[in-house]
Parts: structure tokens; sequence; C-alpha cells
């Protein structure tokens, strides 16, 4: 029922009735009641009886084939390695393996990469070093030209080695103790041939002659290496490098490694000479070395002359004549820091070998005179020498060296400039810049 309460918007005479109209209806449908069973009711979807629900499909039938039944081999035992006993580090040194195949200087059974054998350009290494005794990497690359690639063969212009380069193959060469290091003054790393080193290169046709090697190998030496030597080592290099670096200035083109001699070369052929010197001292005989030598040049070029000896054979016959008679009053023989052997290509009287000062300070003016003669009596003959070559530093002291000489020069009136065979000429770093050394007096 509804609520019968009064409607003020109806009039008094107004019916109250419960029913509600649809306006949607026509006249004669009559509307349901609304049922007071609840302000809101629910909704319900019609269904349809002849549909049926859907039927999940049944899973296919998984078919399993049968296997091949394999048959397992029988396991094998493998034994395990055998453990070397344990030994201390360090090997052991025996004095009766030295001399033996596979054993170095010491003893050792030598180790290392089994796959590192030394090459002809190693052993050309190793030859220098043992000659001058000590080197830089920088040094050594001049002494061969860099691989050239098959494809650039042609075209490509042949370049010096790099330090670099050269530095990695010396590694591998310590490695094998072939080669050892020092630091010079400034801390820069030295090379030089241990005696294992040595024999490898003269396994390699090279060091042929048994006084070629230094007598004391780079490992006997007690002190740092000096920059005389170190240049000595770079201006011998240069002379051997296949880049011709004095076609310009000596008319000298590459020259064979073992055609430079080396000081040490040059004091042993006189050593043997001085036995017989001492003899004729000893009948009374007073001569000093430059009338020695003298006498001994004389004796040889009376072979030449007589047909019993070849012009290019002479010094090979006299090698005492390579170390120079000192013509002032304290020395009496003088060995130059190395000498360009050119005795192959002579094929007459004079000479056209080439005595090499490597000079870092400046010396007395009595030292030069005594030089300076020494050498203009040299260069007069050209018997043994036919060129002296000074190199200096590229600073103020190598400016101030060649003015002595000239000073020299012109004050005994030698006439060795002026003759064409006497240069001074200066030494350039690698990369072409000065070299500026401070020295003490003497070198």
């Amino acid at each position: 029922m509804l609520d019968t309460a009064i409607n003020p918007m109806l009039d008094d005479d107004d019916e109250v009735t419960t029913e509600v109209v649809n306006p949607m209806l026509e006249d004669e449908e009559v509307s349901e009641p609304v049922g007071s069973t609840g302000r809101f009711t629910g909704l319900r979807l019609p269904t349809r009886p002849d549909v049926a629900a859907p039927v999940k499909p049944e899973a296919p039938v998984k078919v399993v084939r049968e296997q091949p039944r394999v048959v397992a081999a029988p396991s094998l035992t493998v034994p395990a390695p055998k453990k070397k006993p344990h030994r201390l580090g360090g090997p052991v040194v025996k004095p009766e393996n030295i001399g033996k195949e596979g054993y170095d200087s010491l003893g050792r059974k030598k180790t290392g990469s089994p796959r590192f054998k030394p090459t002809e350009l190693d052993a050309l290494f190793l030859a220098h070093l043992a000659k001058f005794r000590v080197a830089y990497a920088e040094d050594l690359a001049e002494l061969a030209y860099a691989k050239v690639l098959p494809m650039n063969a042609a075209t490509a212009t042949p370049t010096l080695l790099s330090e670099r380069a050269v530095t990695k193959r010396l590694e591998r060469l310590r490695a094998k103790g072939y080669v050892g290091t020092k630091n010079d003054k400034r801390g820069k790393t030295v090379w030089g041939a241990t005696q294992d080193g040595v024999e490898v290169a003269r396994s390699f046709g090279l060091l042929a002659h048994e006084n070629d090697a230094h007598p004391k190998s780079f490992t006997d030496m007690g002190w740092s290496p000096s920059d005389h030597f170190l240049q000595i080592s770079r201006i011998a290099a240069r002379f051997a490098s296949p880049a011709g670096m004095f076609q310009d200035t000596l008319n000298v083109g590459p020259v064979d490694h073992s055609a430079l001699v080396a000081e040490h070369q040059i004091g042993s052929a006189f050593a043997r000479a001085t036995d017989r010197w001492r003899a004729l001292k000893g009948e009374g005989r007073e001569l000093d070395y430059p009338a020695f030598r003298e006498s001994v040049l004389a004796a040889a070029q009376k072979k030449v002359a007589e047909g019993r000896l070849a012009w290019n054979e002479m010094l090979a016959a006299y090698p005492v004549l390579w170390m120079i008679g000192n013509y002032g009053e304290e020395k009496q023989a003088h060995p130059c820091d190395f000498i360009v052997n050119r005795e192959a290509q002579r094929t007459g009287r004079d000479s056209e070998s080439i005595a090499v000062e490597v000079e870092l300070s400046i010396k007395s003016w009595d030292e030069y005179v005594a030089l300076l003669r020494s050498f203009a009596k040299e260069l007069s003959t050209l018997a043994v020498f036919g060129y002296v070559a000074y190199l200096v530093p590229t600073n103020k002291t190598g400016r101030d060296i060649e003015k002595m000489l000239r000073a020299v020069d012109r004050s005994e009136d030698l006439g060795l400039f002026d003759s064409g065979r006497f240069l001074v000429l200066p030494i350039y770093n690698r990369d072409g810049s000065n070299l500026e050394l401070r020295r003490k007096l003497g070198d």
C-alpha cells in the first residue's frame, strides 16, 4: 500500500489512488501493480534452453616411439700424471756442464721459448755489441732496413728499423741470456752482449777473428757506460748503416761491419808487436815507437815493391801499423777511437782507410799539437790512412773544438784542412736534433 498522506498539490475532492499510470500502454491495457518488496529489483537475462554449453575437446593421444637401446662402452681408467719432485728455486750451477750443448757459460741448462731462435739480424746486433761493448737500441736500429711488405716492394721507400722494433728483439735476446742491460748516467737503457751472445754472433760467421770481440764481456763492466763509448758505438753503426750516412761528407757508402776496427783490436795488434820492440831495446837499440813504426812500414813497402805483397794486403800482414806513432813528448803511440778499413777497395799506393776520432770535450793546446803533427805525417804519405775525421757534438763545445783544431793547423803550418782529407763533422741525434752533452776534460 502507498502512503495516504495528504498531498497539498491535490484538491480536496480529488481521489487518492494507489495505481501508477503507465503512459506507454494503450487505454485497454492495464499495468501490473508495483510490488512493495523493495526499491530495486535484480535483472535476469533470458536463457535459451536449446543451446548447450561448450564441451572441452579431449587432448590428443601421445604416441611414444620405442628408442633403440644403446650399450655403454666400457670405461677406461687414465692414470694420473706423475708429479715431478719439487726443486728449490733457481738453476743449479754445475761446472761439469760448462761448454756442453744446451748449457750456458755458467753450467745452467738453457730455458725459454723453444720457438725463438736468433736470426741473422740478431747476430748483427750481437756482433756490434761485442765489438763496441755498448749501444742504445736506437743506434742499433740504424744497422738495417725494416722489412717491406711484398705488396709495396716496388713503390715503398726503404726505412731504417724503429727503436721499438729493435727493443723487442733485444728483450727476447735478454730472455735467452744473450744480452744484458745497464743504465747510463741519465738513466737511459744501454745494451751489451754476454759471452753467450758473442758465441751466437760467431755461429753466424761474424766476429771471425779471435780479437774481433772485446776481451771483456758486457757483464764484466763494473762502471756506467760513458758518453764517449756510446758515441763511438753510434758513429760506427752509422758507417755500417745501409742508408750510407757518410756518402755526402766522406764519399763512403755502407761499410761492412767486419771492416770496422775497434780500439781494442788496434791495441791487440800493437801488443803482439811490442815483444819485438822490447827485444830491440834489449839489444841496446833505443827506438821509440814512431821510429819503430816507420821501420815496419819501410819493410812492408819493400815487400810490396818486390811483388811479395799487394798494396791491399799490406795492412793485413802488418796490423801494427794501425797504431799511429804519436810525435808528442809524453805518449809515443795513439790508437784512434776506431778505423774504417777500406783496404779492400785499395788499388794502388794511396790508402782510402779512415781514422775516426770522436771528440766530446776540448783537449789542451799541446795535446792537439802532438796529435795533428801525427795525422799530418800520416796524410803526407797516405800509406796507412787516406782520411782523418773528427766527430764533434753540435753544441758550443763542438764549435770550440773545431776552432782550436783550425788554430793549431794554422799555427803549425800543417795544411790539414786545406788538403781536404782532414774533416770535422757534427754528431746529430737520430731525429736530427743537436747532441747536447756536458762532459769533463779528456773525453
